[in-house]
């Protein structure tokens, strides 16, 4: 399944996938994540392919053929797996490289393991690898109803770390606080940098992961304590102004630090490493310790209904889309 002619076009076909590329695994798919990058492609919004390109990049099913060389799973085996924004993961069957899958454990269903995937794997990296959160901090979580946002706020509380969220309307206030905010910010309707304040007792937050960009990435350099932590994953109000250089020079006395995470290069760049950041995630969900937030599961051919809950703004969780039986 790919984007149709224009933007915002996603049409349903027949592909030949022909013999299984070197290094890869042929995997049956059966649940399929949808993520903001598949709505930008087929939005014609980020041209990383020629047209038209299968959409869908993270999926769960069965292991149906390996390539010459790979080495990974078994035929047979059930994996999740990321690939990359043109994999073509809306589909019955799917290419993916095999050092990008890693094994289900039994107690996870695949419709589980696929909502597992991009949103909890990116918030492990946010906090784990970057944010370094500790027992007792406190972390600013952005979208605290969204994907990323929800696991995010899932982990930190595993973690004993104590999460803000900031939701974009007073609606979304239940799911944050249900899935581990201690506090609920409601930006547009408070005044966050004062609001967080106040929760932290005038010392700021520890860490914050900011997936919105534009001047809130200056206003929460601002909000860190000293020693604390921002980790931009993200740009959906655009890149920052001059702003930013001015709060990095009035950081520099509380010793605050800026980094940058992107999930494609820890995929890319250190696949293995990606592979164990999974087997660390569905060993939490099998344990209960996080529990996976699916907002909807469609059949394959409601891949437009999905891509225009997103662009809405409407989904809490993540939507699966079910692709062969």
């Amino acid at each position: 399944m790919g984007p149709g002619p224009g933007a915002g076009g996603a049409v349903i076909g027949e592909r030949e996938l022909g013999p299984v590329p070197r290094g890869h695994a042929r995997v049956r798919v059966a649940f399929a994540g949808v993520n903001h990058i598949d709505l930008l492609l087929a939005d014609g919004k980020l041209p990383l392919a020629p047209m038209p390109v299968g959409l869908g990049l993270e999926l769960a099913g069965t292991v149906e053929a390996l390539g010459e060389g790979a080495r990974g799973p078994a035929v047979g085996a059930r994996v999740v797996a990321m690939g990359t924004p043109h994999t073509g993961a809306f589909a019955e069957l799917a290419d993916v490289e095999a050092r990008r899958a890693a094994l289900v454990p039994d107690g996870v269903p695949l419709d589980r393991a696929a909502a597992s995937i991009v949103n909890y794997a990116t918030a492990w990296v946010l906090l784990r690898e970057r944010a370094r959160i500790a027992p007792g901090e406190t972390v600013l979580v952005h979208g605290g109803a969204g994907g990323v946002g929800t696991a995010a706020l899932q982990l930190a509380r595993h973690l004993g770390a104590r999460a803000v969220a900031l939701v974009g309307d007073a609606s979304k206030v239940d799911h944050a606080t249900r899935n581990g905010a201690a506090a609920v910010i409601v930006h547009g309707r408070e005044d966050v940098a004062a609001r967080a304040r106040a929760l932290t007792d005038g010392r700021g937050v520890d860490a914050a992961l900011n997936a919105t960009g534009g001047a809130t990435l200056a206003r929460d350099l601002g909000l860190l304590a000293p020693f604390g932590r921002l980790v931009s994953f993200g740009f959906l109000d655009g890149p920052p102004g001059v702003e930013l250089g001015a709060a990095l020079a009035d950081g520099f006395g509380r010793s605050v630090s800026l980094a940058m995470s992107d999930l494609f290069t820890v995929a890319n760049e250190a696949p293995e490493r990606f592979s164990s950041t999974m087997d660390e995630v569905l060993a939490l969900v099998e344990r209960g310790a996080l529990d996976p937030v699916v907002h909807a599961t469609w059949p394959l051919e409601r891949v437009a209904d999905a891509l225009d809950a997103l662009r809405a703004r409407a989904v809490q969780g993540k939507i699966l889309l079910r692709c062969a039986a």
